[in-house]
């Protein structure tokens, strides 16, 4: 994915509606000659669900992202290198995966609960680890 440009896939279901698909591309932002650990992430993963006029309407979502490195912080890791999250010193890359599935309920105005399960494959690039569930449970409160 060197040099390419990222391509994502984005589906609204407003309530009532039938469901659309778009597809966006987005160029990369980078700083000329800066290297970043983690080039490979997409700032705005698929997603299933939402739409209409709230940002943050009611209702199931579906999310999913693969994540990759940079080709230099790779290198680095592989050699034995630790970073902030990464690295044990026993790098076997692979592409992290992530899934999400969440339920979003409006309890009242401006106070939403989120039931949310993540799924991740090869956590921490590394195809030695995983795969990893968590559950979660959101409390949102807007004043």
């Amino acid at each position: 994915m060197d040099g390419a440009r990222p391509v994502h896939l984005r589906a609204a279901i407003p309530p009532g509606l039938p469901g659309t698909l778009s597809r966006r591309q987005q160029p990369r932002r980078r700083r000329p000659g800066a290297e970043h650990p983690f080039a490979r992430r997409h700032p705005r993963p698929p997603a299933l669900g939402g739409g209409g006029g709230d940002h943050r309407p009611a209702g199931l979502r579906l999310a999913g992202n693969i994540g990759g490195l940079s080709p230099s912080h790779r290198r680095f890791l592989e050699a034995g290198g630790i970073g902030f999250i990464t690295g044990d010193g026993r790098l076997r890359y692979r592409a992290e995966l992530a899934a999400e599935a969440y339920y979003r309920w409006r309890a009242a105005p401006g106070t939403d609960v989120t039931a949310d399960l993540q799924v991740f494959g090869n956590p921490a690039y590394n195809a030695d680890r995983g795969p990893v569930a968590v559950l979660g449970l959101r409390l949102r409160t807007a004043f």
